[in-house]
């Protein structure tokens, strides 16, 4: 029976014969005839192909596009039955990427889900870009130049709102809604947050939330990001100013923080915010707030729940939960390299969870049997950390090279 010419092989179909080939130096390739070498063109394509796909290879770090690259849990350096036993623990909807590749999907991933606090990043996200552009004058700007009424708050609490600057609306400290003054205590609190979205939509951009998705997240977040499932801040089933966005492009954002706010080649955030986002937890010495009401805006609504729900745990930054040291000295995630960070909600069933020492991303929705099972972050961190625990457990190839 005659052997069938290489070149007549379609490789992405067939098995390649590899035991007939004849075996040629390398080096002779180069010192063939033409018609010769043209012959084992294929196979060397091959070659380096595979040699770049094995299981446990050095890939190189990369960025979405319109659509995600993908890597196999193997070629990411996964267990795969390690890494869907993890997916199955968690559940809901959820994706996890690595090196910058599409590793694994499971549930909803492509449907905007509301994250609930975990939006929080993505609004201090909105107000750096808006600095940038010139919109807001910094982050210690006060927001009484643009909302004078918190100058008539709180007369005899020395007209204390009119301090509130959007430094302070971002990492929790404003002190808005409680007697202590700007700045001065930790008070997690959603009608901060909400003073803070619709100060930023209603007066700073001047757009109604009908507009909001194409002037201010588009311009801000989705486009330069990419999106492929169309986030949205007035999805008409959330309250308004709840983000919506789907697992895989909630990785994407994710992954423009793990890479310092670049996305290929262009600053899309200033590398002083993406650096300061992520790491600078509050000090021990930041009391969290004693709770006595104090004045608010008239009308003033919430985007969640109320005020004073969690305790700052030494980790929370701006908007974003760091690996920090509590007070007894026990981690956040204690099985979690101490580099990761997270954006929580609805106590943990919602997470966006960055580990740059693994270069990974891993994004779940609605995750967890039960919806609002547990009620504080507190709880929310000890379920991540165990279902964090089984990732990390499931990784064999911690290796990759430099990339975007």
């Amino acid at each position: 029976m005659r052997r069938p010419h290489l070149s007549t092989y379609n490789l992405a179909t067939h098995a390649l014969p590899v035991y007939k080939l004849p075996l040629v130096p390398l080096a002779s390739f180069f010192v063939m005839k033409p018609n010769t070498a043209r012959r084992f063109i294929p196979l060397l394509t091959l070659c380096v192909t595979c040699a770049g796909c094995r299981p446990g290879a050095r890939v190189r770090r990369v960025q979405p596009r319109e659509h995600w690259r993908q890597l196999s849990a193997e070629e990411a350096g996964f267990n795969p039955d390690r890494l869907t036993a993890f997916a199955s623990h968690v559940g809901g909807s959820g994706c996890l990427v690595r090196h910058g590749y599409m590793v694994h999907r499971w549930g909803h991933y492509a449907h905007p889900l509301d994250v609930a606090s975990a939006t929080k990043p993505v609004y201090a996200h909105l107000v750096y870009k808006a600095v940038e552009a010139g919109l807001i004058e910094s982050l210690d700007a006060p927001l009484r130049d643009v909302h004078p009424g918190l100058a008539r708050l709180n007369e005899k609490l020395g007209f204390k709102d009119a301090r509130i600057t959007w430094r302070q609306l971002i990492t929790q400290t404003a002190c808005y809604g409680v007697e202590e003054s700007p700045g001065t205590a930790f008070n997690y609190s959603d009608y901060q947050v909400a003073l803070l979205l619709d100060t930023l939509v209603l007066r700073v951009m001047r757009i109604p939330y009908g507009g909001v998705d194409e002037k201010l997240l588009a311009p801000f977040l989705s486009g330069p990001l990419q999106c492929q499932d169309k986030p949205t801040l007035n999805s008409g089933r959330s309250p308004v100013g709840r983000l919506r966005i789907s697992a895989r492009d909630f990785a994407r954002f994710g992954l423009l923080y793990l890479r310092r706010g670049r996305w290929h080649g262009k600053q899309v955030v200033p590398l002083e915010d993406a650096l300061r986002a992520v790491g600078t937890p509050h000090p021990p010495s930041l009391p969290r707030t004693q709770q006595v009401p104090a004045e608010m805006l008239p009308g003033q609504r919430t985007v969640g729940s109320g005020e004073n729900q969690e305790a700052h745990m030494n980790s929370y930054s701006y908007a974003w939960w760091t690996n920090g040291k509590q007070d007894d000295g026990q981690r956040v995630l204690p099985d979690v390299p101490p580099d990761a960070y997270m954006a929580e909600g609805h106590a943990g069933h919602d997470a966006l969870v960055v580990i740059p020492s693994l270069d990974i991303v891993v994004c779940w929705i609605g995750g967890f049997e039960g919806k609002l099972a547990f009620r504080y972050c507190e709880d929310g961190h000890r379920r991540a950390n165990a279902a964090l625990k089984l990732l990390v457990a499931s990784l064999e190839s911690p290796e990759a090279e430099d990339g975007p």
